[in-house]
């Protein structure tokens, strides 16, 4: 009976003690344990199972776990000019062997294996700043200037005139996730069937005002920094940036002709865009938060999370992975939860 008083008294002191102010810390995000410094892209592999990513002189892979399920060197001279295929399956990487040529790779993004090379003769300092592989392998695309876009035949190893039935002159080029559509421009964005060359439809830049420090305000140039498909290749989103300022989104759809523009933001850094079904845009600026919008309306449905550098969507279109400070979160884009490694 003591023992039992005294378990009493002791558990009358816990209950008051328990009484107290306590403060309590929310447990930290769940996030997926892939990191890999000073990343540059990302891609899903068509299983929707392993995520690739490229970052300086490597290509690492894992699964959704968080699992590093192996990593590819690439050459030492591959610097800054490199990309990676939609698919995570290859690598282009483009190197100068002074004073003669240029040298595009395509390496293969598992092994690091050079599968594909082309020269060109270096006759000025040509240095395209972006490289493209589109969904279906056989063509490169080196984006740059003086020269604007040009598209290369790996097969046959050389320079062609044509991407898919089309002459492209700059700008950005973008592919839905199989290839079957293409959109490319520089000021007007025009979209196309690869298969036939047809048009599917155009998006034309919004217009700007310059305020600056003129008397008046007067309507500047924008150019396309960015641009997206849906997979169907019914609808598009375009980045335009005007020179000095930050970018605006415009988002069509070609069977309707519903258009809407996202204002100007006012982060600084590229933006990430991507169409995982003709109903959906999501877009990411700097360090604002990731963005869900309604495609027909431009009705913002949900924002998450803070910033991306690089963004993928699994081939479910119902998951996004996106990269900031080195570390790959991914992310419900029906709900916008975050989601643990399963």
């Amino acid at each position: 009976m003591k023992r039992l008083a005294a378990l009493a008294v002791l558990t009358l002191a816990l209950a008051a003690c328990d009484r107290s102010p306590r403060t309590t810390v929310d447990p930290p995000a769940p996030s997926l344990p892939i990191v890999h410094e000073d990343l540059t892209a990302l891609a899903f592999t068509p299983d929707g199972a392993t995520l690739v990513t490229l970052g300086p002189g490597e290509v690492r892979r894992f699964d959704l776990h968080g699992r590093q399920l192996g990593a590819a060197a690439l050459p030492r001279h591959a610097g800054g000019t490199v990309t990676l295929s939609p698919d995570g399956r290859r690598v282009a990487t483009l190197h100068h062997e002074l004073p003669t040529a240029s040298v595009f790779e395509i390496h293969d993004a598992a092994s690091g294996r050079v599968v594909a090379t082309v020269k060109e003769s270096l006759t000025a300092l040509v240095l395209p700043s972006t490289l493209v592989l589109p969904p279906r392998p056989g063509v490169l695309i080196a984006i740059g200037e003086p020269y604007g876009t040009r598209v290369f035949d790996l097969a046959a190893g050389r320079q062609t005139d044509v991407l898919y039935g089309r002459a492209v002159s700059g700008g950005p080029v973008a592919f839905s996730a199989d290839g079957r559509c293409a959109a490319a421009g520089r000021d007007v964005v025009s979209a196309w069937d690869t298969a036939t060359g047809a048009t599917i439809g155009a998006i034309e830049p919004p217009a700007f005002l310059d305020r600056g420090h003129r008397p008046a305000p007067v309507e500047t140039h924008a150019s396309a920094e960015r641009i997206a498909l849906s997979p169907d290749c019914s609808a598009a989103a375009v980045a335009y940036t005007p020179y000095g300022m930050s970018p605006s989104l415009r988002v069509r759809r070609f069977a309707t002709g519903a258009e809407w523009t996202l204002p100007r933001g006012t982060s600084s850094g590229a933006v990430q865009v991507a169409l995982p079904d003709p109903e959906t845009v999501v877009t990411a600026h700097g360090e604002q938060p990731i963005q869900v919008f309604d495609a027909a309306t431009g009705h913002l449905r949900r924002s998450f999370g803070r910033g991306a550098s690089a963004m993928a969507i699994a081939p479910d279109g119902k998951t996004l992975a996106a990269a900031s400070s080195g570390r790959v979160r991914l992310w419900d884009l029906t709900t916008g939860a975050q989601l643990s490694p399963p």
